[in-house]
C-alpha cells in the first residue's frame, strides 16, 4: 500500500517547481520527497517496479543534490538529512542501479562552487560509499568481491579523487 502510495505520489513530486520563498517548505519539500523515493527503494519491491520508477528515483536524487547550490542554512541542513535518509535507504533496500548512478551526480558538489556547502555535503557523499558497502557485505560473494568493488570503484573512482 505504502509502495503504490509512493509511486502514484513520486512523478508529481519530481515535476513539483520549488521556489526559495519559504525555506522551511523547501526543507519539509525535501524530506517527502526522499522519503517517498526511499519507500521505492525496498529489495522486495525492485524486481516488480516498471522501469519508469528507476529513472524517476534518480531524478527524486538530483532535484535532491540540486537544492545545495542553495545558501540557506535551513535549505542545507534539509537536504543534506533527506539526502541521507533517500541514500541510506537505497543501500538498505540494495538499490544498486540507483546509487551506481550517485557518484556522477555528486561530481558538482565537490567542485570549487559548492564549497560553502561541504559541511552539508560531505555526510551526503560519504553515505553513497557506505551504501555501496553495505551491499557488498551483504549480498556479494566472497567469490565476487574483487570483481564487484572494482566495477563500483571505476565509477566512483572520480569522488575519491575529489576528496583527497
Amino acid at each position: 500500500a505504502r509502495a503504490e502510495l509512493a509511486a502514484k505520489i513520486l512523478p508529481a513530486l519530481v515535476t513539483a517547481p520549488v521556489t526559495m520563498l519559504n525555506v522551511n517548505f523547501v526543507a519539509a519539500f525535501a524530506k517527502a520527497l526522499a522519503k517517498c523515493a526511499a519507500v521505492l527503494c525496498a529489495e522486495r519491491l525492485l524486481p516488480s517496479l516498471p522501469s519508469e520508477v528507476a529513472v524517476l528515483k534518480l531524478s527524486a536524487a538530483k532535484k535532491l543534490l540540486g537544492l545545495f547550490a542553495e545558501h540557506d542554512p535551513t535549505v542545507l541542513k534539509g537536504a543534506r538529512n533527506a539526502c541521507l535518509d533517500y541514500f541510506t535507504a537505497a543501500g538498505a533496500g540494495g538499490d544498486l542501479a540507483m546509487l551506481d548512478e550517485l557518484p556522477e551526480l555528486c561530481k558538482p558538489l565537490l567542485g570549487h562552487q559548492s564549497k560553502g556547502a561541504w559541511r552539508h555535503v560531505l555526510p551526503v557523499v560519504t553515505s553513497v560509499f557506505v551504501s555501496l558497502s553495505e551491499i557488498r557485505a551483504a549480498r556479494v560473494g566472497l567469490s565476487e568481491i574483487q570483481a564487484w568493488t572494482e566495477s563500483r570503484f571505476s565509477r566512483s573512482r572520480i569522488l575519491v579523487e575529489m576528496l583527497v
